[in-house]
């Protein structure tokens, strides 16, 4: 048997639909990510769910609340969104650019942010902890895109350490996906 961790990515926030980098600001949802969170309900009450994890993060824990009626949420620091620097809530397309591209970020910090060898780190640690303490379980994990992003790298094989990380990878707000552990 296969343990089965069902990812969601927070609903949306003025951040995310202004286009302004939003790693660790502490948001809430706007209106569309509550309808976001609600639909993502629907699909997680036909789950028979054994453990919810949460970043502690605003956007998420209301996605989670949204979401589920579950009795507990365990709350993990490891499931906070990238670290982004000094360019944590700015309108910054091209240092997306360089911050998500394999090459120019995966050991090196251009702006302070957290190298992507660090958060594939923290996603690595995190799945080694839900194989060990939750074998053949369904675990819900409410979170952000870029640690969905590390998360889907580190359980992915034949992901290839090149180009463009982001926008391979990317769960748009609101999304569950699921992976085997």
């Amino acid at each position: 048997m296969s343990t089965f961790l069902y990812f969601v990515r927070h609903g949306q926030t003025a951040a995310n639909r202004h286009f302004r980098i939003s790693g660790r600001i502490d948001l809430p949802l706007t209106n569309v990510g509550a309808k976001q969170a609600a639909r993502c309900r629907e699909t997680l009450m036909r789950i028979n769910i054994d453990a919810i994890y949460c970043s502690p993060l605003l956007r998420a824990r209301q996605t989670a609340e949204i979401a589920t009626d579950h009795p507990e949420i365990i709350y993990d620091e490891r499931l906070l969104e990238r670290d982004f620097g000094r360019i944590d809530g700015k309108f910054a397309p091209f240092a997306m650019m360089k911050i998500w591209d394999y090459d120019q970020s995966f050991t090196r910090s251009h702006y302070g942010e957290e190298t992507l060898l660090h958060l594939e780190s923290r996603a690595q640690e995190f799945i080694d902890m839900i194989r060990e303490k939750h074998p053949d379980q369904n675990v819900v994990v409410f979170s952000h895109g870029g640690i969905a992003t590390a998360i889907n790298a580190v359980l992915d094989d034949s992901h290839s350490r090149e180009g463009n990380y982001f926008q391979k990878l990317h769960l748009k707000n609101g999304a569950i996906s699921c992976f085997t552990i």
